[in-house]
């Protein structure tokens, strides 16, 4: 007699393997949990879930999505208020006290609502933490330390205490939730990872974009990612003006808040070294992520704790160092600390970010980095890796 599976619900605004690196990360842990548990995903219906639920088979029950400006306050908390409820709604049908629900940060009214109903329902709750809500709107723009964001604080903090267990994706993430109330043994860090099998290694003076360019015999810094209000744009920007280097070389490939700003750069002057390719699809990755010697990894000043960009992590899978700008003791610098992945500059000024930048290519016109971002990662952050903790996270919830 075969024993029946335990119940597993992830619910998620994002799912499928060619959308965006949140969609990404929360496919691939449903592939992984679904050979385990008796999983069913909640998820809006669109032509990336649709893609992925009849590939993989995988049990899902889909609500109605909700399109909405997430750059203005009041339309993302009208915005994200009716598709909460009708995610939640759908948790209330489904699952009962015996399941474990497993879900994100994102929509975080998803996040208050779920905490209701773990009271009233009595579900295992664990939580994928990608960043830490009203926190986050402070760097970006969105919103002003007010009256407001105090009480926002205050009721998250209460939000973020709920869940059973906890995961961020950075040690810094980890402390912001422990200084806020969270017990520490709830909260459980598993890294973001890149599956290096599916990344290959490129040489960039093969790549098409280098070569269309002629950039084959500059130092070349890729920013592969969301152009975004979080990711420091204008003070990069701003950076790139005062370097001295003649070989330096600066690639924007991506889209988000601050495309229209990077394109505008690019084309109102007379930058000889900077070019804003576009937008890649997921399947395109290697020829972004091969298309550079440094990779760029920006955050605006104050993101500690807020945020972990995955494009880090594929950027070491293709075997990449780094130059991160962001805040000192983040987990990125720690990461490029501990393991000699390339260089940091603390978030904030330009003229800072500009010398360094010229540091790199002296360095890079008398010898190559000898180091292996890539054999970093298949050792220490390999997709099996973080997926098995998950794993081991969500057994071990289930027999407590």
């Amino acid at each position: 007699m075969s024993v029946a599976k335990q119940k597993v619900f992830i619910v998620t605004e994002y799912i499928g393997l060619n959308h965006n690196s949140t969609a990404y990360y929360w496919a691939k842990i449903a592939q992984y949990f679904d050979s385990t548990f008796d999983l069913q995903v909640i998820c809006p219906k669109n032509s990336y879930t649709e893609v992925f639920f009849e590939e993989t088979g995988i049990k899902v029950a889909y609500v109605k999505g909700n399109k909405f400006n997430k750059n203005r306050l009041l339309t993302r908390v009208m915005g994200q208020l009716n598709y909460s409820w009708s995610l939640n709604r759908t948790v209330v049908s489904l699952v009962t006290k015996d399941d474990l629900v497993f879900s994100g940060t994102n929509p975080i009214i998803g996040a208050l609502f779920m905490a209701l109903l773990k009271k009233y329902k009595g579900f295992k709750w664990l939580v994928l933490c990608h960043d830490i809500f009203p926190n986050n709107l402070i760097p970006s723009g969105v919103m002003r330390p007010n009256l407001l964001y105090e009480f926002l604080k205050k009721i998250f903090k209460v939000v973020y205490t709920k869940p059973d267990a906890i995961a961020p994706i950075g040690r810094d993430m980890a402390k912001i939730l422990v200084d806020i109330g969270v017990a520490e043994d709830r909260v459980h860090v598993i890294p973001n990872w890149a599956d290096h099998e599916k990344i290959e290694v490129c040489s960039k003076v093969n790549n098409p974009i280098i070569k269309d360019l002629g950039w084959e015999n500059d130092v070349v810094f890729c920013y592969f990612g969301n152009i975004g209000r979080l990711q420091g744009v204008p003070m990069l920007l701003e950076a790139i003006r005062k370097v001295k280097s003649k070989n330096a070389r600066f690639l924007f490939i991506g889209g988000g808040a601050e495309q229209d700003l990077v394109g505008k750069f690019v084309s109102d002057s007379d930058n000889y070294n900077t070019y804003y390719y576009g937008e890649l699809s997921l399947q395109d990755n290697d020829l972004g992520l091969g298309s550079g010697d440094v990779a760029l990894v920006t955050l605006n000043k104050g993101m500690f704790g807020l945020g972990v960009p995955s494009k880090a992590y594929f950027s070491m899978a293709a075997d990449k160092p780094i130059l991160l700008v962001a805040d000192e003791g983040s987990e990125l610098e720690l990461l490029l600390r501990d393991y000699n992945l390339g260089w940091f500059c603390k978030s904030g000024s330009a003229s800072l970010l500009a010398t360094k930048i010229d540091e790199i290519c002296e360095q890079f016109s008398r010898t190559k980095v000898l180091y292996s971002p890539r054999a970093t990662l298949i050792e220490n952050f390999s997709e099996k890796n973080s997926l098995g903790q998950y794993l081991k996270l969500a057994e071990k919830m289930f027999k407590s």
